[in-house]
């Protein structure tokens, strides 16, 4: 998960930060930046023989998610790197499922034609 090593409070936790970062859409740049270097790690575990079938997953939040262009700038990111999209999975929240169904099944879609994977997170809070 992610941290922020902040120089006045020491190492913050994601439930820390993420909640102030979505709100203020913050999350869009955070996203993005987690997004590449996720990426940029499967490059590098691709080139190992003994990583290269490692995936990562990676929480997305509904604010990026929905965000116009998600999936052209994920595209765009995979194809960079060179990263085989099937070693990505991005965990999607149940919430996002209850705003916007059709646009979230074809943003789905796009992302699992380029091979992305999906699972769902926080799956029995309530909302499934």
């Amino acid at each position: 998960l992610l941290r922020w090593e902040h120089p006045q409070y020491g190492v913050l936790t994601a439930d820390q930060f993420i909640p102030i970062a979505e709100q203020t859409d913050l999350i869009l740049p955070i996203g993005a930046w987690v997004l590449k270097t996720v990426c940029e790690q499967l490059r590098l575990w691709q080139a190992d023989p003994l990583k290269k079938k490692l995936q990562l997953a990676v929480n997305i939040s509904p604010g990026q998610f929905n965000s116009p262009g998600f999936a052209e700038q994920l595209r765009r990111m995979l194809e960079e790197t060179g990263v085989n999209a099937k070693r990505l999975k991005l965990e999607l929240t149940e919430s996002l499922m209850l705003h916007d169904l059709s646009n979230t099944i074809k943003k789905m879609k796009a992302l699992k034609q380029l091979g992305v994977r999906f699972s769902m997170d926080n799956f029995g809070t309530g909302y499934s």
